[in-house]
């Protein structure tokens, strides 16, 4: 799959050639505060102060919100320290999400569409949950208990103020590339979900029998490079973890991480029968130890969800002992049992640990759903307490040993969870260099909000040309004003910037990429026109898979060391399963009705507009009210009426304010114009926005229905956000 782009300067895009197939810490306060925190960071250590966050509930689990500082001791060392800052932070009540079923209509009618999500803001954003799924260890059975749990936490448990991330450890590069709030892609994610080759099988307990597998296993040279193997494994594991809390020390929010795995062990059995003696794991034990501590400095908590579920520790009706029975008698049936048993609990030491060391919760269910929601609900407060280290903590060598954190509640009764431990080193120290100018590109890539210092626009829509193959079409736009033009002894302006662009596959893996620079020379005219128009950068992008894509771009001007960035969710279907599908809408605002397609609707009071706007290009979508919104779109596998040659379709437009409606314009009957020779139907409209709409970011959706379809298959939407400026 290769990418190809064409770089456009001052060049405003038609809005239905594309669509008809014609186809083209902390203070240093000393006094105690009781103040609300809001978005702090929990575990910072400067020099003169350490931050934990604090759990505290009662037998029965319920937290308890109203402590005070005298009603905490804090140990680092085991030597009591003084409390010098303290709050509570409690967490937005979660709204109802509603279910699955309720959110359909009844089983003879067909499913109401959902609405856009509206675009969530830095300063929006209550949690940042990453979903971790070792598919390294993960077997078949886990696996699909787990793609089950995750469906229950997007479509019932995920909330508004949610930014939510679901990762592959076996895809380790796409840590945190694909963290939204967008539960298309979310659902994308969950069902790309596939048995890895190297997990450990169908089952997560390999049954008792004495096939040839277990015969080489017990030869030593065999179960040493068995050994190497899933060393390997952990420390992959581990290092992508490193990632994803590297990746949520960026983002705004309570910081979550909830790890599904089988498990590795921390230790090694000695199984030759001569006293059981154990040898720790040091590479394991080395990696676990530097994620921990990266976990606490970014305030991270990690919660371990065991996928195996709740394993019995008894024979099953899989355990064949016929042969075992026959070479080793009872006593090697009782061996062999013991000895799974001891794995399944020695491979639970590292989730513990995680778990443990971070404030987080082991969680073992027949549920894992319920798991899930047991991790997000524990979120619903903290306290946060700093205190002063000890003198010798940062001022020695052993600042870099490991200072061991204990904080306990004077009265009885409640259950206190917080960070173990942090390591003597201030966060000055352990920050990185000034990164260079492609690590800046590359982070400004990877940011789920993007940089803001050169605004990027970017528009894409999946087409399908006159062959029958799909492709995306993607406009970047780049505000010229953002930028440095430096004046040549010609008296011409030019500026140079780099401009990198990556495609991300449903698995988070990298598609393709491009990274290439630019100069641009203009005359001062020109130069004025591009301030005006910005630049326009169009990606085409063949498309061979169907599935979720991610776009993303980013700009450095390298005058100035500016950065912009954004990126784009979209789904491609698969055509030739024959259901009704649309294309991607594309809008841009008239000044002018005699130039709107017909279908018109006004929404909001009408006005007038004097002028158009370079800002209302289908790539940019920012309109002023009284403008035309002009929309078009392809419709996909419409059904034919045998006896009429007809289609019977109807359409349905919405705009939402917001992620609120704010505008419904009612299902109208739909008569296609336009053909193409591969019967796609070329659809489209106006609508005029009125001057009393609030300024914004909106959302366009149209709605159609197929009535010759099965009901199931009736209804097909698609959307575009826009903005309303003044």
């Amino acid at each position: 799959m290769k990418l190809r782009f064409t770089l456009n300067v001052i060049l405003l895009l038609s809005l239905l050639a594309s669509a008809s197939g014609k186809q083209a810490a902390a203070t240093s306060s000393q006094t105690p505060q009781n103040n609300p925190a809001k978005d702090k960071e929990v575990v910072r250590i400067s020099v003169t102060l350490v931050q934990v966050d604090v759990t505290v509930t009662d037998g029965k689990g319920r937290s308890i919100t109203d402590l005070k500082p005298e009603d905490f001791e804090v140990f680092q060392n085991n030597k009591p320290r003084h409390i010098t800052n303290f709050s509570y932070v409690a967490a937005q009540p979660n709204q109802a999400a509603p279910s699955v079923a309720a959110r359909c209509a009844a089983k003879d009618s067909p499913a109401e569409p959902p609405a856009p999500p509206p675009r969530l803001k830095p300063e929006q954003v209550r949690r940042a949950i990453a979903l971790v799924v070792d598919d390294l260890t993960l077997s078949f059975e886990g696996t699909a208990s787990v793609k089950q749990a995750l469906r229950k936490f997007v479509d019932e448990q995920m909330q508004p103020g949610d930014l939510v991330e679901i990762i592959r450890t076996s895809a380790s590069t796409s840590a945190l590339n694909g963290v939204t709030d967008d539960k298309r892609h979310l659902q994308a994610a969950i069902e790309s979900l596939r048995l890895s080759a190297a997990g450990s099988g169908l089952r997560a307990l390999d049954p008792i029998d004495l096939r040839p597998f277990t015969v080489l296993a017990d030869v030593n040279g065999f179960r040493e490079d068995l050994g190497i193997r899933k060393d390997a494994f952990a420390v992959g594991t581990l290092g992508t973890l490193s990632l994803v809390v590297k990746g949520l020390a960026q983002l705004p929010g309570r910081k979550v991480l909830i790890f599904f795995s089988e498990g590795f062990p921390l230790i090694v059995r000695d199984r030759s029968g001569g006293g059981g003696r154990f040898e720790k794991r040091h590479i394991v034990a080395d990696a676990t130890e530097q994620l921990i501590d990266s976990a606490n400095r970014a305030s991270v908590v990690i919660y371990s969800i065991d996928s195996r579920s709740i394993a019995t520790p008894f024979l099953t009706a899989v355990d064949d002992l016929s042969t075992v029975l026959q070479t080793e008698g009872i006593e090697g049936v009782h061996r062999r049992l013991g000895n799974r048993n001891a794995d399944y609990s020695d491979t639970q030491q590292t989730l513990s640990e995680l778990a443990h060391a971070t404030g987080g919760l082991l969680l073992r269910t027949n549920d894992l759903g319920q798991a899930v929601q047991r991790a997000i609900a524990d979120q619903r407060g903290y306290y946060l307490i700093g205190f002063v280290p000890d003198d010798s903590t940062l001022k020695s060598e052993k600042g870099s040993e490991l200072q061991n954190i204990a904080v306990k509640v004077k009265q009885s009764g409640y259950r206190v969870r917080t960070r173990t431990g942090f390591y003597g080193v201030t966060d000055e120290e352990t920050r990185p260099l000034k990164a260079s100018a492609g690590k800046q590109l590359l982070n400004a890539l990877a940011s789920p909000f993007g940089a803001k210092d050169i605004r990027v626009r970017m528009t894409s829509q999946f087409w399908q040309d006159k062959k029958g193959e799909a492709f995306v079409n993607a406009m970047v736009h780049i505000d010229a004003n953002d930028m440095m033009f430096e004046e040549t002894v010609t008296g011409w302006r030019r500026a140079t910037f780099e401009i990198a662009a990556f495609t991300f596959g449903d698995n988070g893996q990298v598609i393709d990429q491009s990274d290439r620079g630019y100069i641009l020379s203009m005359s001062d005219k020109d130069y004025r026109r591009t301030l005006e128009k910005g630049i326009f950068y169009r990606i085409n992008l063949p498309i061979k898979k169907p599935g979720a894509y991610q776009l993303r771009a980013a700009v450095l001007d390298q005058q100035s060391k500016k950065l912009g960035s954004v990126n784009e969710f979209i789904e491609i279907p698969d055509l030739k399963k024959g259901t009704l599908t649309l294309s991607g809408l594309i809008v841009r605002g008239s000044a002018s009705p005699s130039n709107a397609r017909a279908g018109k609707q006004t929404i909001g009071q009408e006005g007038r507009v004097e002028d158009t706007d370079p800002q209302t290009s289908p790539a940019v979508r920012r309109f002023r009210g009284g403008m035309i919104a002009e929309y078009g779109y392809v419709i996909y596998n419409a059904k034919v009426d045998k006896a009429t040659g007809r289609e019977e379709l109807a359409t349905q437009l919405k705009l939402y304010r917001e992620g609120r409606l704010v505008y419904d314009g009612g299902v109208r009957p739909f008569d296609p114009k336009e053909r193409t020779d591969l019967g796609q139907l070329i659809a489209g409209g106006s609508v005029k926005l009125g001057n009393d709409l609030t300024p914004g970011e909106y959302a366009l959706q149209v709605i159609v229905i197929d009535k010759l379809a099965k009901v199931k298959e009736q209804v097909a939407t698609n959307w575009i956000d826009f903005e309303i400026v003044r």
